[in-house]
């Protein structure tokens, strides 16, 4: 089974799992909800996965007779009208810095960035590339950006840097743009003050982009979720990634 099958299977087990476990109530301001798929790559036509990737990969279940595409620096994909995104357009883009394999995708709530023995990439994603969101991140009294991060970071260590840049104010004089990095190293919820966005509007931002920076590590796994505004949280049990991983090694 290759590694890019297990991993698009142990994203439908988180997910079913999300949804069975979901409680009522209601959510923050969703920025991205990660339900909305990357679009089919079209250099893998056979198979018709759903993510980005750098390194090489089977366009087909096996190789031969299926054949090997090679993504040598990098690969992105760029899409409007998202019904499960903030301002509905999102773009994507990975880099390769290792020898091995890399590759992502969101689905059913997860964002999922994987890695072969010595694969090492960072990944952007840009929302309000070419709109500006005009969008009150305040709503609901929020205080703050939240995502939650689960994977192996913690092996070795590995840390992950993510990198939250927000602009508001685009195209004026007081267009303001500030970034915001935290280490991604256990599980659990990470949380950016907007308070720590220095000059940002965040009654008007414009634009928003993450960066998981896994270029000075290798081969880790990681997943982001509920990347959203700090506003009245929805329960979702814990979920155990190792647990789920050791499924479909």
């Amino acid at each position: 089974m290759s590694r890019a099958t297990r991993a698009m299977q142990l994203v439908t087990v988180i997910g079913a799992f999300l949804f069975l476990t979901a409680a009522p109530g209601q959510a923050q301001l969703a920025i991205d909800t990660f339900l909305d798929p990357f679009p089919p790559n079209p250099d893998l036509p056979a198979s018709g996965r759903e993510m980005i990737f750098v390194g090489s990969y089977c366009d087909g279940n096996v190789c031969p007779p299926g054949a090997i595409v090679t993504h040598a620096t990098d690969d992105a994909c760029s899409q409007t009208g998202l019904p499960g995104v903030l301002g509905g357009e999102r773009a994507a883009h990975i880099v390769q810095f290792g020898t091995g394999n890399g590759d992502s995708g969101p689905g059913y709530g997860y964002l999922c960035l994987n890695h072969s023995s010595f694969g090492s990439t960072k990944l952007f994603i840009d929302y309000g590339v070419t709109t500006d969101m005009n969008t009150d991140l305040t709503l609901g009294l929020a205080t703050a950006i939240r995502v939650d991060a689960t994977g192996d970071m913690y092996a070795g260590p590995r840390p992950v840097p993510l990198r939250i840049t927000v602009t508001s104010g685009r195209g004026t004089a007081g267009e303001t743009s500030a970034t915001v990095s935290q280490n991604l190293v256990l599980d659990g919820t990470y949380t950016y003050p907007f308070a720590s966005f220095t000059g940002v509007d965040f009654t008007d931002v414009d634009a928003v982009s993450l960066e998981l920076d896994a270029s000075a590590v290798q081969a880790v796994d990681l997943c982001i979720y509920n990347f959203q505004t700090n506003g009245t949280p929805v329960g979702v049990e814990s979920i155990s990634f190792g647990h789920l991983k050791t499924l479909y090694r």
